[in-house]
C-alpha cells in the first residue's frame, strides 16, 4: 500500500495553545554551541568503489572540512557516536515532487459540467496546463513531512519539479534541510518539466492532443525567438515583440540551454516522448522509466540522461505463493492453463522490471533513480531487489549520488565525501547495501539528524490476530480537545498479521494522511502513535475495542491526555 505524506495539522490546531507558551520559553533558550562536528574511526565511502577504512571526517559550517586518515579534530567540534561506522554521500533524487505538498482537493474541472463557462477547444494556458513559466518555488514547503520522510532514508537532496499536467514548470535543486522555502533552494530553473497528462474536459485532453500541443508550442517559441533577434538586432521595420509567458518561458528550451524533464513510465510513453524529441531536438531527460529496457539503444545511442522508478512491483511471499499454486492445481482447467501462462508471462515481466536497472549498467547506460511514487520506507528493500537482480552495489551507489550530481550540474557540491563540498552524508551502522542495516545519523547542510533503532515489537498470538481482523476497516472518531471536538477517520489495515492505517481529519481541507506508527494489540487494547512537526512531538493513542466501538485517549507528552472515541465504519 503506498503510504501517504502527512503534516498532523488537525493536532497542531489542538496544539496551539500550548505550543505558543512554549515557543515563548524557547526563545531564550540558547542557539547550538557548534557548527563544527567530527567523525573518527569510520569507514569513509568516498565514492563508488572508493573507500577510506578507519578514517574521519570533520564538518564545520555547513561544508566538509576535511576527510581522511590521521586528521586533526577541532577541540570545539562535537564528536558523533559513530566508531565503526560507514559514512556515504547522502543520495540526490533526480527528479520529483519532494517538498511541493499535493493540492488541497481536486479541481472539479474537467468532469462533466465542470468547465465554468470555458470553451473546451480555447481554455487558458492554466486552465490546460500549459505553464512553463512557474517556478516551484512558489509552491515549495520547506517543511513538508515528504523532505523530511526522504531524508531519513538517506537522501539530502532533490531536483524537484512542480505538480500538474502537461507543462507544469521549472524546477529547482532542493536541499533536505532549512527553515524556510529560500533555504532549502540550492539551484533554481535548471529544468522545465513535462508530462502525457491531459487538461481533462479541455484541449488538450487526451495524449495525442497533447504531443499535438507540445509541437505547436514548441514551433511558437523557435518563431518567437528568431522574432525577438532580428528585433534586437534592428527594430526598423518590425513589429515589437509580444509573447505570452508560456511562449517566453520555452525561448530556453528550444534554445537548448535549459532541459526538459519528461516523465514517462510505460514503453509507450516512452516511445512516444523520444519520437517528439527526435522531430524537435529539445534536450531530454527521461524520468520514471518502469520498464525503458525496451528502447536502450535508442536511448544509448543519443546519450539521453534518465532516472529510473524505484517503485517496484509488490514482492509476493514465497510461502504465500506455493499454499495458492497448491488450492489452484487440484482443479485446473484448459482455461485454468492459459490463466496462469499468462500469469508467468507476467512474473517474468516483473522479474525485467527489477532488473532494468542490471540491464541498463551491464549496457555501459548511466542513470539515476526518482523516487516519484515510491514509498519512502521501501526505498531500501527496493535497492536490494535490483542488486538481487544484478545490479552492482557501485552502479547502486552511483545512481544515488555521482551519477545525479553530476548530471544536474552541482557535482562540485554534491555526490561525494571530499574536502569543500556542501556537509550532505549518511551514516550507517553496516555497509548500506546490507540487509539490516540502519542509518544512525543524516548530515545535511551540516545539520545533524540522529536516528535511533526501533525495536519491533512481537507479534500477537491467536487472540490478537482475531482483533486485528477485528479492527481492520474504517472508523469514525470524535476527539475532545480545549474549546472543540475534532472529527475525522481511522482507517487500519490488517496484511497477514501486519497492521498499518491512516488518520484523515475532517478539519483538514485538503483531507491529507496521516500515518499510524507501531499500532499494536493487547487483548481488547490497541495503541498506536503519530509524529508531529517533523517529528519532534509523538501523539499516543490508547483505546479500548468493544462491539463496533472504542474509547480511550490521546497523549502527547507534556500537554496532557485528550479522550477520544469512535465507531466502526459499515463495509
Amino acid at each position: 500500500m503506498k503510504k501517504p505524506i502527512i503534516h498532523g495539522r488537525w493536532v497542531m490546531i489542538m496544539l496551539m495553545g500550548f505550543l505558543f507558551v512554549s515557543s515563548l520559553e524557547a526563545q531564550n533558550e540558547p542557539g547550538p554551541i557548534t557548527h563544527t562536528y567530527a567523525l573518527e574511526n569510520v569507514n569513509i565511502v568516498t565514492k563508488p568503489g572508493q573507500m577510506i577504512s578507519n578514517g574521519t571526517v570533520v564538518v564545520r559550517n555547513g561544508l566538509i572540512h576535511s576527510v581522511g586518515k590521521g586528521i586533526p579534530i577541532p577541540s570545539n567540534a562535537k564528536i558523533l557516536k559513530a566508531d565503526s561506522m560507514y559514512v556515504y554521500a547522502a543520495f540526490i533524487d533526480g527528479a520529483s515532487h519532494v517538498g511541493t505538498p499535493k493540492p488541497k482537493e481536486e479541481q472539479q474541472q474537467g468532469r462533466r459540467g465542470g468547465n465554468n463557462g470555458v470553451d473546451p477547444g480555447n481554455p487558458t494556458n492554466a486552465r490546460a496546463g500549459i505553464t512553463p513559466d512557474l517556478d516551484v518555488q512558489s509552491k515549495l514547503a520547506f517543511d513538508d513531512k515528504s523532505v523530511k520522510d526522504l531524508r531519513k532514508v538517506g537522501f539530502g537532496a532533490v531536483h524537484t519539479v512542480p505538480r500538474g499536467r502537461m507543462l507544469p514548470g521549472s524546477g529547482a535543486i532542493l536541499i533536505l534541510e532549512g527553515k524556510n522555502n529560500d533555504d532549502i533552494v540550492l539551484k533554481s530553473d535548471v529544468s522545465a518539466f513535462a508530462q502525457l497528462r491531459g487538461a481533462g474536459g479541455v484541449f488538450p485532453a487526451t495524449v495525442i492532443a497533447v504531443i499535438s500541443k507540445f509541437r505547436d508550442l514548441y514551433r511558437q517559441a523557435e518563431q518567437a525567438k528568431s522574432h525577438i533577434a532580428k528585433y534586437n538586432t534592428n527594430p526598423n521595420g518590425i513589429v515589437r515583440p509580444a509573447y505570452d509567458d508560456a511562449i517566453m518561458a520555452l525561448i530556453p528550451v528550444v534554445s537548448k540551454t535549459k532541459p526538459v524533464y519528461f516523465m514517462a513510465s510505460d514503453h509507450l510513453a516512452i516511445a512516444r516522448v523520444l519520437q517528439l524529441q527526435k522531430e524537435l531536438g529539445f534536450k531530454l531527460v527521461l524520468v520514471g522509466a518502469k520498464n525503458g529496457w525496451h528502447h536502450m539503444k535508442t536511448i544509448q545511442s543519443k546519450g539521453i540522461p534518465m532516472y529510473l522508478s524505484m517503485d517496484l512491483p509488490k514482492k509476493e511471499d514465497d510461502k504465500k505463493k506455493k499454499k495458492k499454486e497448491e488450492e489452484k492445481a487440484e482443479e485446473m482447467t484448459m482455461f485454468d492453463e492459459e490463466r496462469k501462462a499468462m500469469q508467468e508471462r507476467k512474473v517474468m515481466e516483473a522479474k525485467k522490471y527489477v532488473g532494468q536497472a542490471s540491464m541498463f549498467s551491464k549496457a555501459g547506460i548511466g542513470f539515476g533513480f526518482t523516487t516519484e511514487g515510491t514509498n519512502a520506507k521501501d526505498i531500501h528493500s527496493n535497492i536490494r531487489r535490483m542488486i538481487e537482480e544484478g545490479l552492482s552495489e557501485d552502479a547502486a551507489l552511483s545512481a544515488l549520488t555521482t551519477y545525479p550530481a553530476q548530471q544536474l550540474g552541482v557535482s562540485r557540491m554534491l555526490g561525494s565525501v571530499e574536502k569543500g563540498k556542501v556537509a550532505n552524508l549518511m551514516v550507517t551502522d553496516k555497509p548500506y547495501f546490507e540487509e539490516k542495516s540502519m542509518i544512525a545519523y543524516m548530515l545535511v547542510d551540516g545539520e545533524v539528524f540522529e536516528y535511533k533503532k526501533e525495536e519491533k515489537k512481537k507479534k500477537g498470538g491467536p487472540a490478537d490476530a482475531t482483533m486485528a481482523t477485528q479492527l481492520a476497516g474504517e472508523w469514525s472518531y470524535d476527539l475532545e480537545v480545549p474549546g472543540e471536538t475534532q472529527t475525522g477517520t481511522l482507517t487500519f489495515v490488517n496484511d497477514d498479521g501486519e497492521l498499518s492505517g491512516i488518520m484523515v481529519s475532517d478539519q483538514d481541507d485538503g483531507g491529507e494522511e496521516t500515518e499510524l506508527n507501531d499500532i499494536s494489540i493487547d487483548g481488547q487494547e490497541v495503541s498506536f502513535t503519530i509524529e508531529i512537526n517533523d517529528g519532534q512531538i509523538t501523539a499516543s493513542f490508547s483505546i479500548t475495542l468493544d462491539e463496533g466501538t472504542f474509547d480511550g485517549t490521546v497523549s502527547v507528552g507534556d500537554f496532557g491526555s485528550f479522550p477520544v472515541k469512535g465507531e466502526k465504519t459499515p463495509e
